[in-house]
């Protein structure tokens, strides 16, 4: 279920370089567990698939290029009817049984 191959939960592929800009802008946390990238700016970090950060290894995933495949690998597997019966299943054991919420009609004020 969490790796979104029953189809109940959006699939989720979060990207690195947003996950920098948005979680370690500063790459703090990245200089400190990575201390060979500390002598690079934020923005070389951020960059890093498209930039070459001295003897710092390229990256050996293709991420663009690997999340697309995977995605469609899920969805494929989503809608076979293994994946949909899956679903159900899922959806029955583990959905909310919550009635939908609904509006109550607000009550007219009543003036003296």
């Amino acid at each position: 279920m969490q790796a979104g191959v029953v189809g109940i939960n959006t699939i989720r592929v979060y990207s690195p370089a947003k996950q920098i800009i948005d979680q370690d802008p500063d790459c703090i946390f990245i200089k400190r567990w990575i201390p060979e990238l500390s002598i690079f700016d934020s923005a070389a970090i951020i960059a890093y698939e498209k930039t070459v950060l001295g003897n710092y290894p390229a990256p050996i995933v293709d991420f663009k290029l690997n999340s697309k495949l995977m995605k469609d690998q899920i969805f494929r597997i989503r809608k076979s009817q293994d994946g949909k019966d899956a679903s159900q299943e899922v959806l029955q054991k583990h959905g909310s049984r919550k009635k939908s919420m609904t509006k109550k009609p607000k009550k007219q004020m009543q003036l003296f």
